[in-house]
Formats: C-alpha cells, sequence, structure tokens
C-alpha cells in the first residue's frame, strides 16, 4: 500500500524509481541534508486539494491532537520511506517521549522532529523547539550512532526550509 501511495504521489513528475534512489542515497550515506532534500520532493508532489481536504476529515475523525499540517507532512513521508522499503516508524516511544519519525536504512538511524511553521517569522523558534526536544526527550539515547534531525516545514511553502538541523548524539 505504501510503495502504491508514492508511486501514484509521484506519478505527476519524475519516475518514482528517482525519487526512491535519491532518498535511500541520502539514507545509506547517512547525509540529512539530502534526506531533506528528498523529503522536500515529496512534498512539492502533494497536490493541494488532498492537502487541505483529507487531512482535516482525518484529523476531526480520529479526534487527533495535532495540526492537519503537522499530521500530513509526518504521513506523506512516512508513506514515502516505507514505498521505498525503509524501515520507518512514526511516534515511537522512548524513555521520555515521541521523536514525530525513526528512520532506519544501511545502518543509519535518525530521530526526525518535524516542526511546521504558520508564518516565517516563527522559523528560528519553531527549530530551537524541535533541536530542544531532541535532547530533552533524549530521542537519540535508543539508538546507536543516531542522528537526530530537526526540521521546520514552512506551511505557506509547504517545504521543509532551509532552517534545519542535524543534532549528532554526544
Amino acid at each position: 500500500m505504501s510503495e502504491l501511495l508514492a508511486r501514484n504521489i509521484m506519478s505527476a513528475g519524475d519516475s518514482f524509481d528517482n525519487y526512491q534512489a535519491l532518498a535511500l542515497q541520502a539514507l545509506k550515506k547517512g547525509n540529512a541534508a539530502d534526506l531533506v532534500d528528498a523529503f522536500n520532493v515529496l512534498l512539492a508532489s502533494i497536490p493541494y486539494d488532498d492537502f487541505a481536504g483529507a487531512g482535516q476529515l482525518n484529523v476531526k475523525i480520529n479526534s487527533l491532537d495535532i495540526s492537519v499540517q503537522e499530521w500530513l507532512y509526518r504521513s506523506s513521508i512516512l508513506a514515502f520511506l516505507r514505498g521505498c522499503e525503509v524501515t520507518t516508524v512514526a511516534e515511537m516511544h522512548t524513555n521520555l517521549g515521541r521523536p514525530d519519525l525513526v528512520i532506519e536504512h544501511g545502518g543509519n538511524t535518525f530521530a526526525v522532529e518535524l516542526r511546521v511553521a504558520y508564518k516565517p517569522e516563527d522559523v528560528p523558534a519553531k527549530l530551537a523547539a524541535a533541536v530542544k526536544q531532541i535532547g530533552d526527550k533524549n530521542y537519540l539515547g535508543p539508538y546507536f550512532n543516531a542522528v537526530g534531525v530537526a526540521m521546520v516545514i514552512d506551511n505557506g511553502k509547504r517545504l521543509i526550509t532551509a532552517d534545519k538541523k542535524v543534532v549528532a548524539e554526544d
């Protein structure tokens, strides 16, 4: 199902195999910046109508305590990575909290914390909060040589901004 979803999302542009290769190469190298680039390609491919309607309905039906935008972004990235046959878990419990995504591939592990900025001027504060949460909640602790990635999605552009930070385990 996830591969079908990923293929359908990518059907409007280049081939799924190209996007899959981009994501897998970033994961294999452990390169967070390239991984964010792959996520931006994915996010740019989500049709506006899907973004607005499906997310609102699902959040309402399930009485979720999450913004529609964050849910859709996280779920799209999750489905894409699973479609690429990458081990990805959303909201994985640790001893102190739950990172938005835990991604494992090729011996590399990423703990990802997403934030959505509804105003461009909110981006720095959102990024600082995501970085702080990765540390405060010990998101890297359960994983050997994990890399934390804090990402801010500009809701107006529906893309991860240049404001992202890689948090290496101490």
